[in-house]
């Protein structure tokens, strides 16, 4: 029932990494108001008192920071917009004060004002917000920052707006991830004709008896003649970005390429074959047993290059993070970023400049580690957690995904492993090995505390 009792929960297992929470806005509004949480109704007095205090409480039991969304985009299942999206700056800063008093732990946002600010002019009122609420709570506070239109310059204009405000006393630290995100498309997941009257007929038949009855020449004539059945869902704006963005859509068959020429995206497959391009997504969609994956590379690559993301890599204030591997199973994969810092930043690009491998390593390591206040882990020092990684960089490659069903009712996720880990120690202990599970489970939940002796 309460967040503490929820820490001690999750602290009766071992786990194959040590892992932290966050207390997040969402679920705490719910928690308070109830179906008012999703009305678009400000809090009163008192359910603010009620969630600053139950964030009080959580940084008490060792809550690693609380996390917030005001990013519309992001909706439950049923279209309703995610509850804090619009909460008064002073709720947010009531709550955020209870972390300044814990004095540990971080804030955490992505927000609508630092992605998709006004163009025409230097205003970020968000960035604003978050630099105030840092300096007046004392903690760092991290907030997602992409290229999130083509041609613009709006991440140049955070990350300066962030140096600017750190030299002031904040301690901002965008959250950028090292390559565009990827909208998964795949048969058995999301794709883009999962709203056609025709596909929903046969949409439960298993994967590959779906494939080849929607080769059948009258299946595909009907959907791909129909018209969408559209919806206030996530779903329904994933299934249109991808149709709207062919020329973004490229295939993840290895050796995958997340900074591929444009030639090789479905539209540009179509164009060099005569084709249509919707007809073509859906023949390669279709293809053999349905089981083929396609990515939309959108933030970050939108000008056919991943030149934005080397920008903000480089950035001192940055951290790198985003990769969306628990929170959007079946339609966001990006838990592979991490080994692409080594792969392609650091081996392969060759579209551009690369970056220096010990940039990446702190990027993943030293980085997050200080801004969390984790002084006794993030660099091979001693006295330091073994937390350590072991790397063959020459051979170390990123798999092509797949889908697995073994979340809990059998739910499906999207994996995509790496190989190329001689081992992996956690706490001193070797978790994998030549990238085999070893079973063995040290890692921990690590409470947040004011100072965490090493």
């Amino acid at each position: 029932e309460t967040f503490p009792q929820y820490l001690d929960l999750v602290d009766r297992r071992g786990y194959a990494t040590n892992i932290i929470c966050h207390i997040s806005h969402g679920p705490l509004r719910y928690y308070v108001m109830g179906e008012r949480a999703y009305e678009d109704h400000d809090a009163t007095a008192e359910d603010v008192d009620q969630m600053a205090a139950i964030v009080a409480e959580a940084m008490g039991a060792g809550a690693s920071g609380f996390s917030t969304n005001r990013f519309q985009i992001h909706k439950s299942r049923t279209g309703r917009i995610v509850p804090g999206t619009f909460a008064p700056h002073e709720e947010l800063r009531a709550i955020a004060a209870k972390v300044g008093e814990a004095g540990h732990g971080i804030i955490q946002a992505i927000s609508e004002g630092t992605l998709y600010p006004n163009p025409e002019v230097d205003e970020m009122p968000e960035l604003d917000l978050f630099a105030n609420i840092s300096i007046d709570t004392g903690r760092p506070l991290t907030f997602t920052t992409a290229q999130s239109n083509p041609g613009a310059d709006i991440f140049r204009r955070v990350l300066d707006g962030a140096t600017a405000w750190n030299k002031r006393g904040a301690q901002l630290r965008p959250q950028i991830i090292p390559r565009a995100v990827t909208i998964m498309t795949v048969l058995g997941g999301y794709h883009g004709f999962i709203f056609r009257p025709s596909y929903k007929k046969i949409a439960d038949l298993p994967v590959a008896e779906r494939a080849a009855e929607m080769r059948r020449p009258e299946v595909r004539e009907r959907i791909l003649s129909e018209a969408d059945e559209p919806t206030d869902t996530g779903e329904f704006l994933l299934a249109t970005l991808v149709m709207n963005n062919l020329d973004l859509v490229f295939p993840l068959t290895a050796p995958i390429d997340y900074e591929p020429d444009a030639s090789k995206s479905i539209a540009g497959q179509a164009k060099a074959l005569g084709k249509d391009p919707v007809g073509h997504y859906y023949d390669l969609l279709t293809a053999g047993d349905g089981n083929n994956f396609f990515a939309a590379l959108t933030s970050n690559f939108l000008d056919g290059s991943l030149e934005p993301s080397r920008e903000m890599l480089l950035d001192p204030n940055t951290v790198s993070g985003l990769s969306d591997a628990g929170a959007h199973v079946m339609m966001i994969s990006d838990c592979s970023s991490s080994t692409f810092h080594l792969t392609h930043w650091v081996r392969d690009r060759t579209k551009g400049p690369r970056i220096p491998v010990e940039t990446a390593v702190y990027k993943l390591t030293g980085a997050p580690a200080q801004m969390y206040g984790f002084a006794d882990r993030g660099f091979i020092r001693v006295g330091m957690r073994a937390d350590i990684n072991v790397i063959d960089l020459e051979r170390l490659t990123i798999q092509e995904p797949f889908i697995k069903a073994d979340l809990p009712t059998g739910a499906k996720r999207i994996l995509q492993p790496a190989t190329g880990y001689l081992a992996r120690l956690v706490n001193g202990v070797m978790v994998r090995r030549n990238d085999v599970d070893t079973g063995e489970r040290p890692g921990r939940l690590l409470r947040s505390r004011k100072a965490v002796a090493a």
